[in-house]
């Protein structure tokens, strides 16, 4: 990995959802950040469910500021890839957020530091074909589940799946394509899909059709957390098969 934050160009952007745009970055490698680290995408051994720290200079801020966002894939042939949800909702106004959707584009450069976190997959459960891998995720949350998903499937897609994702309608489903393909290549699969805007809820009523036991990882929105773990612990899944991260500012910080 790398020390601090080193410079990356943006090589790809595109809209993931109606206000989630998807990023993939290079390492600059030209010797324009202060320890003159060289970056390998070749060697990077990126771990599913984990984020980057992006540092950034937004025109309407006097100070730097860093956020936190979910790797979307563990894959590096491309770059590093993550994505950001536009955050305007209820009178907030993102101040990162909308200025990587609004004024950061293909060609421009941004600062990194390497992945960390430790919502991941539990390994010792990948190859088998017994404890079925439940992935819950509701919006942006989808971004932590979806690289999971890839490794599962990449390393072992005979493993019963079991996909949940919510969201407010089909504008706001994010990934959607790149979901469907890999549960494609998997070959046991249950696949479910919840438009709030349809009135369909992810409530206790679906958590109690879930196998048990069951290797179970959730992400997105307080609520939607606090609903789902609240659910998972009254139906007496273990508390060591219920994995989490709440998707959201995890680093709000400004820095002189």
């Amino acid at each position: 990995m790398w020390e601090g934050f080193a410079p990356f160009k943006v090589v790809a952007k595109s809209a993931a959802a109606t206000d989630i745009a998807a990023f993939t970055v290079v390492p600059v490698n030209d010797g324009s950040d202060n320890n003159e680290q060289t970056i390998d995408l070749g060697k990077l051994n990126l771990t599913a469910g984990r984020y980057i720290t992006v540092k950034t200079d937004p025109e309407d801020s006097d100070h730097l500021a860093l956020r936190h966002y979910s790797l979307y894939s563990a894959n590096t042939d491309k770059g590093i890839q993550f994505a950001v949800r536009r955050d305007n909702r209820n009178e907030h106004y993102g101040l990162v957020s909308n200025h990587l959707h609004d004024k950061v584009e293909v060609g421009d450069t941004i600062l990194l530091s390497a992945p960390a976190g430790d919502f991941e997959l539990n390994q010792d459960l990948v190859q088998q074909n017994d404890i079925p891998l439940v992935l819950m995720s509701a919006g942006v949350g989808v971004t932590p589940i979806l690289s999971m998903l890839e490794v599962q499937v990449n390393a072992n897609p005979k493993r019963p799946i079991i996909w949940v994702y919510a969201c407010q309608n089909q504008e706001h489903h994010a990934f959607d394509t790149e979901v469907s393909k890999l549960l494609e290549s998997a070959t046991n699969v249950d696949k479910n899909i919840f438009y709030f805007d349809a009135g369909q809820i992810l409530d206790e009523g679906y958590l109690a059709t879930l196998p048990e036991p069951a290797d179970i990882y959730v992400c997105g929105s307080m609520p939607f957390m606090e609903s789902m773990i609240d659910g998972l612990m009254k139906l007496d899944h273990g508390v060591d098969n219920v994995h989490y991260e709440p998707f959201g500012p995890k680093m709000s910080l400004e820095v002189s």
